[in-house]
């Protein structure tokens, strides 16, 4: 339900197989192939059931819900890869239209397409029975007849075949779908991540709040939740983007303007098994966008070794294989140069200041062959630059050496002592330029 009345509304987008019920669209025409996390074209179908119902018969209407659902649909099928939808508005979301579209579903997604389902309208939560429910538009007030229980809806959610689901609940009570304590998030590249959840088996969902009620109408004519789910879905460039990313990008923004909390997790008893629905952009970018300044300006970029401009500078990187970590050199003659890897991903801008530290200057010494006056003894000194030579013998030239000459073992021992061959380095110093007696 949504404010003020005290009912439950639920906002699903159900991440998997979702079916094709009354108001199936013809798919025509030829569509680019979009690639999945693995580099592999994406198989199987996104299903997308929608359910949005303001006009209640004997419940008390909503403003919100039927905007929102047609606004999430509008953006999932211009935007993002849907290929069959169910759509049930206002008198066409009865307890029989929503009941039949599930097993719709059962018996047409196949084992690897998805299903997004999205539910906005009144919810109910009967703590007699510890349940919540979902309230078509044909509900009798003040009894559980003729409502949707939510294990009932977890029982179709586990008939499916398909890969992923996902449920997406604005909804007062929507909570209820969910684990109580889900297990601890997983923390690595989120390229690995994308590869590692699209193949496993997923039933999630995500709501707008726990077990509190939730608001109707209040952002530009959406709910909170609507309002930040849309900005997420719009926002977004990458080619594809997970129910988790999806929660992350609207999760601060409900919570600041709203009195309700935003949860994302799996639907107990449904089948999970840690994968993730993911939402595959049409026409994605991919490209990211690095704004490089440093400090001081005018300092060269390069990207994998290739020249890019002088900051400060937008640089272009492309990302066609997905997220990357790319390396980034800025440089100025007299300062250290910055050497970086950033992790990288398409439709990703983002700004990085480098602060290059300046180069201190070796000192001035004497160059090879200067000369200059001894002033203890009046004899004239000449310099000898420093350097590098190789010392030492290895043992088979010792031994060869030895028999030769005759050395005693004390010698061949003395030798043995500077092995094996290594280099030795000399600093710089001052010589008597012409030969000296012991006695100068």
């Amino acid at each position: 339900m949504r404010k003020p009345v005290p009912f439950l509304t639920v906002p699903l987008l159900a991440a998997a197989a979702l079916i094709l019920g009354p108001r199936a669209e013809a798919q025509r025409g030829v569509r680019a192939e979009l690639a999945g996390p693995d580099g592999q074209p994406v198989g199987g179908k996104t299903w997308m059931l929608v359910i949005g119902i303001n006009a209640y018969a004997r419940w008390p209407k909503l403003k919100g819900a039927v905007p929102d659902a047609q606004a999430v649909a509008d953006v999932l099928r211009t935007d993002y890869k849907i290929d069959r939808e169910i759509v049930l508005y206002d008198s066409q979301a009865t307890y029989e239209g929503i009941e039949t579209a599930f097993p719709t579903l059962a018996r047409d997604a196949q084992v690897e397409d998805s299903v997004l389902v999205y539910y906005a309208g009144h919810g109910q939560f009967d703590e007699s029975m510890n349940s919540g429910y979902w309230v078509p538009c044909d509900a009798e007030p003040n009894t559980t007849k003729g409502l949707l229980a939510n294990l009932v809806i977890v029982q179709w959610l586990k008939k499916l075949r398909c890969r992923h689901v996902l449920l997406v609940s604005d909804s007062c009570f929507s909570g209820d779908f969910l684990s109580r304590e889900g297990p601890p998030r997983e923390t690595e590249p989120l390229d690995d991540y994308h590869r590692r959840v699209w193949k496993l088996r997923s039933r999630k969902a995500l709501t707008s709040g726990s077990h509190e009620p939730v608001a109707d109408v209040k952002l530009q004519g959406h709910s909170p939740f609507a309002y930040f789910l849309l900005d997420a879905l719009q926002n977004n460039q990458a080619p594809y983007l997970s129910s988790r990313e999806v929660f992350d990008r609207l999760a601060v923004g409900v919570a600041h303007n709203s009195d309700q909390v935003p949860r994302h997790d799996y639907i107990k008893d449904a089948g999970d098994n840690g994968g993730e629905f993911l939402f595959f952009r049409k026409n994605a970018r991919t490209t990211a966008t690095v704004t490089v300044r440093s400090t001081p300006a005018g300092a060269k970029v390069y990207v994998a070794d290739a020249y890019k401009g002088t900051t400060p500078c937008a640089v272009t990187v492309d990302l066609a294989g997905g997220e990357q970590s790319v390396a980034i050199r800025v440089e100025k003659d007299g300062y250290q140069s910055n050497r970086s890897r950033l992790p990288l991903r398409p439709g990703q801008d983002l700004p990085w200041e480098v602060e290059l530290e300046r180069l201190i200057a070796p000192p001035v010494g004497p160059r090879p062959g200067e000369t200059r006056i001894n002033l203890v003894d009046g004899a004239e000194l000449v310099w000898i630059p420093g350097g590098s030579f190789q010392m030492g013998s290895d043992a088979k030239e010792i031994d060869a050496l030895w028999v030769k000459t005759g050395w005693d073992a004390d010698w061949k021992q003395f030798m043995i002592l500077e092995s094996p061959k290594h280099r030795v380095s000399v600093e710089g110093f001052w010589a008597y330029k012409q030969e000296v007696t012991n006695e100068q």
